[in-house]
């Protein structure tokens, strides 16, 4: 229950993502709260703990991303809760998933600016995709598969 729970508020963080190009720290934590209870009822402590250091890699690793200016800090906050339900061994595979489904978005939105004659590129800026997108995709398709 834990996990649908998890996928559910990944569709809202979503929906915020594409409205407003920003998760709320609340709708992460209540991702992370959910993805921890789903892990400790899948396998105690032990899980528990090795999702944990899942999770805190890629935490470390989206902030710097988010450092470079790659991603948003909603993004880094996101994917690394939905860490703590990802068994270690699947940490590539939600990876893969999420890169997929990222360039779908971003060619969806690419070809749709392309179609109504928008520039891609305005003032020096290229447009911006909202990521929580394929990292709910990503989620939903590694731990529903």
């Amino acid at each position: 229950m834990a996990l649908y729970l998890c996928i559910a508020l990944c569709v809202a963080a979503a929906v915020c993502d594409i409205r407003f190009r920003r998760i709320p720290n609340a709708l992460c934590a209540a991702i992370a709260l959910s993805a921890i209870a789903s892990s400790y009822l899948a396998g105690g402590l032990t899980l528990l703990g090795l999702c944990a250091l899942h999770a805190l890699a890629v935490l470390l690793v989206g902030m710097g991303l988010f450092a470079g200016g790659l991603i948003g800090a909603g993004d880094a906050k996101m994917y690394s809760s939905l860490a703590f339900a990802v068994l270690p061994s699947q940490a590539l595979q939600l990876l893969g998933w999420i890169s997929a489904a990222g360039l779908v978005v971003l060619a969806a939105m690419a070809i749709a600016k392309r179609l109504k004659g928008v520039p891609l590129r305005e003032m020096g800026k290229s447009f911006t995709v909202p990521f929580a997108v394929p990292i709910a995709a990503g989620f939903a398709i590694t731990v529903l598969s």
